[in-house]
């Protein structure tokens, strides 16, 4: 076994928890209490955290260690105002967080329990396919939303402030810079 799949029974049961009240809100849409202005999500290694640091510094936003559970969530909540999504090609996002030990918790942060079962290959293929239905849930958003790959997010400080009516100058001047991804 490896870190993306629970090391012990109260691990996965913990996991399997976790996914099984996510999938619950995923069926049934959910509004969220005290939901934050601007929410940023992602399906993870793709800069989100950094993006979020920065974007809070203007204006209130959710958690960048995803305290509140929004930051990893597979649909925006019905209530979400303004709401912006980085994400990146499904095989590299699943490569990116598969080496980084992290399949079986995000999985179950989007709501699957399906993903905090399997393994492997396996598990890599069923996070892609999670990372597509979390493009098109928020794309599909009737308003307010912007989807950004990993790609164009951190050169897009024109676009996102644009997009929150954020001072451009102010937000752009400190914007944090594109790292390269390491090799997969």
């Amino acid at each position: 076994m490896d870190s993306n799949t629970p090391q012990n029974f109260f691990s996965l049961v913990n996991r399997l928890r976790l996914a099984l009240s996510r999938f619950s809100l995923n069926l049934t849409g959910f509004t969220q209490p005290d939901c934050p202005p601007v929410l940023i999500a992602s399906p993870g290694g793709v800069a989100s955290t950094a993006l979020i640091e920065h974007i809070s510094r203007f204006v209130a936003t959710n958690s960048p260690g995803d305290r509140d559970g929004l930051k990893h969530t597979l649909y925006p909540p019905s209530n979400a105002q303004k709401v912006i999504l980085i994400t990146g090609e499904p095989r590299e996002v699943a490569s990116s967080i598969r080496r980084r030990g992290y399949l079986g918790i995000h999985s179950a942060k989007m709501g699957s329990p399906l993903g905090v079962l399997l393994w492997g290959d396996l598990q890599q293929k069923h996070f892609e396919k999670l990372v597509r239905s979390q493009q098109v849930n928020f794309s599909t958003k009737p308003s307010g939303c912007l989807v950004l790959n990993y790609e164009e997010a951190l050169e897009s400080c024109e676009k996102i402030a644009v997009f929150l009516d954020l001072p451009l100058d102010d937000f752009c001047e400190s914007f944090p810079p594109r790292r390269e991804r390491r090799a997969m």
